[in-house]
């Protein structure tokens, strides 16, 4: 149900969908979702769902067979922050460091293939691979991760050049070089569907999306809301953000997936503060933001009042949200708060464990639960910790515009204009040939930089369509980003091949 109007950010009171559950034998306190819901949401059961249980072991469910049922990888050790590859055939995985983002421990990134008695494959340096994720539009098997966890110089954070994002494929059982994706700092959210955007959250209130094509720009942070504090000046509060997930969206790759520390207006001494979202809680709410820094949409887990009855659920938070593979569906754990009585003294006080993995249409007010537990006592010992999430994205697949206004036309995927406020509706296409940038239309600026983010060449112009790449210092071969401006101040990027 969208309880906001067409013309602010859409929040989405998410509804479980209710579903009979199959017992499996791997987790014995754990039941996954029947196959005919599976079907039902997702509209395929071409679908695998990766996780880890409290103890950070790691299972998954292939929902794809006729009888699916959960999976121990018995090859593993504790290991957090999964993701799925665009294929599902694989899952990217932590060792060392637990937690879900700035680690002062070592950690070094891995990757398994999804099957029972599969050897992970270590992908980083030893001690240096953290959040590592797939490269969705990769044509081979491509990882990325960031190399630093925490950074050591006070009052600095892991972004602020500490190490670097870096990649490597795997190409017919064979693992190429470590490449440089971006020099300049570790992102946890990793790297948009192509690969042109970053994100960052760690603990702090100045998350941000880097865009790759504009790696000198400053970036905008997310998520500080400009509030009326009902004395006609607008007050600013910046709020803490956590668990970033940047876009997996093709459409919309300049969105970051994230959760926050919650608002209650009086306690920043403001009266009005995201009408449209109200108050929330901790972790209540699933934000997507983009590159401006501009709450776009949200999705909030409903919460049930207080009780005075032992085991009732009182409140829900997600936590570790994460993009799926698919742009239309995120993934996320769920903590359920339960009553129960303190252990010395007869009172009733909240106890928190994680009870569901669970799938979210971000298209819709819709969640699936797919793997919950059956123990929900107080000294739950059956819960989760990390998910990630594969949907089958079928051949010729065409994402539609569901992140725009109502009535709004939708803008051509290809050659499309972004400028300062989003997605604009003038075509242009970029060709490279002969060494020659040619443009469409006329462009008043021009800027040629590499996938680490290093500047070869800059334009400036009155207008002019051709730009020409020769110079004492040759452009490499590869791919190129082109980050170019028209002549109305809107902005293209796109990625051109060098072959020459």
């Amino acid at each position: 149900m969208i309880v906001s109007p067409s013309n602010a950010p859409k929040l989405f009171v998410l509804t479980i969908v209710l579903s009979c559950t199959t017992w499996v034998s791997a987790l014995p306190n754990a039941r996954i979702a029947d196959p005919a819901a599976v079907q039902e949401f997702f509209e395929t059961r071409a679908v695998k769902v990766a996780f880890t249980d409290l103890d950070h072991k790691l299972y998954f469910v292939d929902f794809s067979t006729q009888a699916p049922g959960i999976h121990a990888m018995l090859n593993t050790p504790a290991c957090s922050n999964l993701a799925m590859s665009p294929d599902g055939n694989w899952i990217a995985y932590q060792t060392g460091s637990l937690t879900d983002g700035r680690s002062d421990a070592e950690s070094t990134a891995w990757i398994i293939e999804t099957r029972e008695n599969a050897m992970p494959i270590q992908i980083s340096e030893a001690d240096a691979g953290f959040t590592p994720r797939f490269l969705q539009s990769a044509q081979q098997l491509t990882v990325v991760w960031a190399s630093c966890g925490a950074n050591p110089e006070p009052g600095k954070r892991a972004w602020d050049g500490c190490g670097a994002m870096l990649q490597r494929t795997i190409a017919g059982g064979v693992m190429g070089p470590i490449d440089t994706l971006y020099a300049g700092g570790s992102y946890f959210g990793g790297a948009s569907y192509d690969g042109l955007y970053l994100s960052s959250a760690q603990y702090a209130t100045n998350g941000h999306i880097k865009d790759l094509s504009a790696p000198l720009l400053p970036p905008v942070h997310y998520h500080n809301l400009t509030c009326d504090n009902q004395t006609g000046v607008d007050t600013t509060v910046s709020l803490q953000v956590c668990n970033p997930s940047t876009s997996q969206s093709q459409r919309y790759q300049n969105l970051a997936m994230y959760l926050d520390f919650g608002f209650y207006e009086g306690n920043f001494g403001v009266s009005s503060c995201q009408p449209d979202f109200g108050d929330w809680g901790f972790h209540q709410i699933i934000f997507l933001a983009n590159a401006n820094g501009d709450i776009v949409t949200g999705y909030r887990i409903d919460s049930v009042e207080a009780t005075t009855d032992t085991g009732v659920v009182t409140n829900s938070e997600w936590a570790h949200s994460e993009w799926s593979t698919h742009p239309y569906f995120g993934v996320a754990v769920e903590y359920i708060n339960r009553k129960w009585k303190h252990d010395r003294f007869d009172f009733l006080q909240n106890f928190k464990e994680i009870e569901h993995v669970s799938a979210i249409d971000l298209k819709d007010s819709l969640y699936l639960r797919l793997v919950s537990t059956n123990d929900t006592l107080k000294d739950n010992r059956g819960g989760f910790h990390f998910g990630a999430l594969w949907v089958e994205v079928p051949a010729g697949f065409q994402e539609e515009c569901w992140l725009t206004e109502d009535g709004e036309p939708c803008t051509p995927m290809s050659n499309r204009v972004i400028d300062q406020i989003g997605i604009g509706t003038q075509a242009v296409q970029l060709n490279l040939v002969a060494n020659r940038i040619v443009a469409s239309q006329p462009l008043t600026s021009v800027a040629v930089y590499g996938l680490d983010g290093a500047l070869y060449r800059r334009f400036k112009s009155s207008g002019a369509v051709t730009f020409y790449l020769g110079g004492s210092a040759p452009v490499p071969n590869g791919t190129l980003v082109v980050n170019a401006q028209l002549r109305n101040g809107s902005r293209l990027t796109t990625r051109l091949l060098n072959s020459l």
